[in-house]
């Protein structure tokens, strides 16, 4: 993912502070939605997806698959941007 938005953004700096933000900075943020809000989209963040995928946490989540097509998702989505935008800009 690192990778992916180092591309995008073309610079180290904001990588590292993008990828600090999304597991760092959103994830408070997330438990300050409302009660069915916070738990759907917080299931969806980096560091909620990668304790489900260990199966630390139990109960109503996402079951371990899931997790893992989640953690996917970021990787692919990264890579896809920075893919298109190095294609727009470096022919």
């Amino acid at each position: 993912m690192g990778l992916g938005l180092g591309t995008l953004l073309r610079s180290t700096g904001a990588a590292f502070v993008s990828i600090f933000a999304l597991l760092f900075v959103v994830p408070p943020l997330i438990s300050l939605l409302p009660a069915p809000w916070h738990e759907w989209i917080g299931s969806l963040t980096l560091p909620m997806a990668s304790n489900l995928l260990s199966g630390r946490i139990t109960g109503n989540w996402f079951p371990p698959m899931a997790a893992t097509l989640v953690l996917l998702g970021y990787i692919v989505v990264s890579l896809a941007a920075a893919g298109a935008a190095l294609s727009r800009r470096d022919p």
